[in-house]
This record gives C-alpha cells, structure tokens and sequence, in this order.
C-alpha cells in the first residue's frame, strides 16, 4: 500500500489511526515525513525491550548452533544445507544491526547501541558502521529517489520501468519475470 493509499483507507480497515489532518494534502509537503508521523502515532516506533531480548538471545543460539555444525559436517553435502541456514541468520542479525543503529533497543546509554551495532555489523557481518549510517543516511534523507538514494540501486531489481529498460543480461531478464509475475498476480 502506497502513502496516498494508506491515507485514503479508513482507520477501521486495518486499525490505524489517521488524523483528521491529512497533511499529504498540502502542497510541498514531504509524503515520507507525512507517512513516519502516521507510523509514530500509532505506536510503530516504541521501543520494545522484551521483543528484542528475547530476539538477540534467540538470534545468538542460532548463530551458535550453525557455527558448531561447521566442523561436525565436515566436507559433507549437508554443509550446504548449513550455509543457507548460516546465511539466513546473518540476514536476522543485520535486522538486529539497524535496529541498533536506529537505537529502537532500550539501551539506556547511546554507547552501549553504538558498541553493538560496531559488534554486530563490523565483527559478524563485516560492514563498517560508518559507512552503513554515511548510506543509511543518505537513503533516509531522500528515500526512494532514483538518482540520490543509495538503496534503490540494486542489480537485479527495478524501481521504476525506466530503470528496468536500462537492464542487461541476467539483470533484465530477472527483472523482467519478476514484473511478470508481479503483473499476474495483481488485483
């Protein structure tokens, strides 16, 4: 659902809770600000200490798990089967890394995001953390927007249809079954 549609809808629909005030309505005003302050009111964005607790211990068993299958599989086929699963639980923490660098943890001291998110992102994952909010950054100050936003340039997807045709080899074709498929399914 686009913001424009999100403001159309009902709050009763899906129990969000619009304002009176559709501030989308005015001129020059920003959709994605428009769209956070919805977010912040209806709670969205609280911290929430229990989930990510129990989230971090979760996420660290499993890594834990993974890690220790290494030497026990061997040179084995199943090692394959632990490098899928290895890589989907590296995806879990680099969530728990920009939740840290949002600071939505309940650390009580800015230091204490600032050291897991270098721990997570620069040790586990091997991003510097610099160079992840220089980029993140840069995507929050204009997100979506084809020439200034760093993350909407993927590869193998496509934002708008201009950069679709742009495309080659692999890239357009993957595109191109995606927007398939994508076309097909549409209501």
């Amino acid at each position: 659902m686009n913001h424009d549609e999100l403001l159309a809808n009902s709050a009763t629909d899906d129990g969000l809770r619009l304002s009176d005030e559709r501030t989308s309505s005015r001129p020059g005003t920003n959709p994605y600000a428009d769209l956070k302050r919805i977010v912040k009111e209806n709670g969205l964005l609280d911290r929430q200490p229990v989930y990510f607790g129990v989230k971090i211990a979760l996420t660290l068993c499993l890594l834990a798990a993974g890690l220790a299958l290494l030497p026990i599989l061997g040179s084995s086929w199943l090692q394959l089967a632990n490098a899928i699963y290895l890589a989907a639980v590296l995806v879990q923490i680099s969530f728990l890394a920009h939740d840290f660098g949002h600071r939505q943890f309940s650390f009580h001291t800015p230091w204490k995001n600032t050291w897991a998110t270098l721990v997570l992102g620069n040790l586990l994952l091997g991003i510097s953390r610099q160079w992840w909010i220089d980029k993140h950054n840069q995507h929050h100050a204009h997100p979506n927007q084809m020439d200034v936003d760093p993350d909407v340039d993927i590869p193998l997807l496509a934002f708008e249809e201009e950069q679709a045709f742009e495309k080659r080899g692999l890239a357009r074709f993957v595109v191109a079954t995606f927007a398939a498929a994508v076309t097909e399914h549409a209501p």
